[in-house]
């Protein structure tokens, strides 16, 4: 009889990564690759899994070889729960950790804060203080995304004393303060903390522009972009696109062509945000005809700048363009266009 072919370990472990016992892997041998020395194997499993019942598998095989109190493994494993939405098992697994440290305390905070289980974050932070964890920059960037969108400024000025307590935030964490302020509504904070950053970068001066116009002060925008020019920042397509959003508020046709010129002159790059800002601009600050010669001017136009260019013809009560624009079948219309076209005078 002839007998049966023999697979290597390889092949079997591409097979089915489960089959292999934990005899077949070496504690110092990766299954995936031999030069590479890994102290835990198994942890790569967790990597190819798709479906939090894969991670069960792999979680049910540890409990039955006994192995599941390796911390490397156990917060690999809420890790890998969460970042497949499972925040339940992620913090059974969280839970049955003996003595948690700050990295799987950090990867139980990102399963909540990305699931959206903000409130849930902040429940987790104030059992992190209970239980003596210290913090990082990373944890506090975690909980501030979590006020910001729960828009809770009373937690944010805690942290914001918590971290002047414990001292050296990073600029990344600086600018996430200014963000969170702003988006609070307590744009003072917000350009205090701006202030207070030694070196801002651009992403600085970005959060708080926008904060400016996010709190219906655009001209405040405005002033603190020409300060940004006398420092030598380079400007990004996000500042540009916020300025002339400020420029829609103040209605100021003037200032908006100039930041247009000065998108052409530095060559900066025409993409959706800054098309669409300038377009609003225009039609915003009564300038129908410049709208439509920038529109026209433009290589690809999407929907957005359709429905834009068409409102903008009905706001300013100009009558059948947006009704014939829809008849020559030029675009695909959808409702806020047709209702548009509906309410043409």
């Amino acid at each position: 009889m002839r007998n049966p072919p023999k697979f290597s370990k390889a092949k079997e472990y591409r097979r089915n990564p489960l089959a292999i016992s934990q005899s077949h892997l070496h504690p110092y041998t990766s299954p995936l690759n031999s030069s590479e020395k890994p102290k835990y194997p198994f942890l790569y499993l967790l990597d190819y899994c798709t479906d939090p019942f894969s991670v069960k598998k792999i979680h049910t095989h540890r409990i039955v070889h006994g192995l599941t109190q390796i911390l490397p493994f156990q917060t690999k494993l809420l890790s890998s729960y969460g970042s497949l939405g499972n925040t339940k098992y992620a913090r059974l697994a969280f839970d049955r950790i003996p003595s948690p440290d700050l990295y799987s305390c950090k990867a139980m905070l990102k399963c909540y804060v990305m699931n959206g289980c903000f409130d849930k974050s902040i429940g987790f932070y104030w059992y992190m203080r209970e239980c003596d964890v210290e913090y990082d920059n990373v944890v506090f960037s975690l909980l501030l995304k979590a006020c910001i969108k729960l828009v809770d400024l009373d937690e944010g000025k805690k942290l914001h004393c918590l971290v002047v307590k414990v001292g050296n935030p990073d600029i990344f964490l600086l600018n996430v303060f200014v963000d969170m302020y702003a988006k609070c509504g307590d744009l003072d904070s917000s350009v205090g903390v701006f202030e207070e950053i030694p070196h801002p970068n651009v992403v600085s001066w970005a959060s708080v522009i926008t904060g400016c116009n996010q709190n219906y002060r655009p001209e405040s925008g405005l002033l603190l972009f020409n300060r940004m020019r006398l420092v030598d920042i380079e400007p990004e397509e996000h500042i540009m696109g916020s300025l002339l959003t400020s420029c829609s508020m103040v209605e100021s046709p003037h200032q908006g062509k100039w930041i247009h010129g000065f998108v052409l002159k530095t060559g900066m790059c025409m993409n959706a945000f800054v098309a669409t800002s300038l377009l609003d601009m225009y039609i915003k600050c009564g300038e129908v005809t410049d709208s439509r010669a920038f529109f026209d001017e433009l290589d690809d136009i999407d929907l957005v700048l359709w429905t834009a260019m068409i409102v903008g013809y009905t706001q300013k009560a100009i009558r059948g363009i947006g009704r014939r624009e829809i008849i020559s079948g030029k675009f695909p219309s959808n409702p806020l266009e047709l209702l548009a076209v509906l309410y043409e005078p």
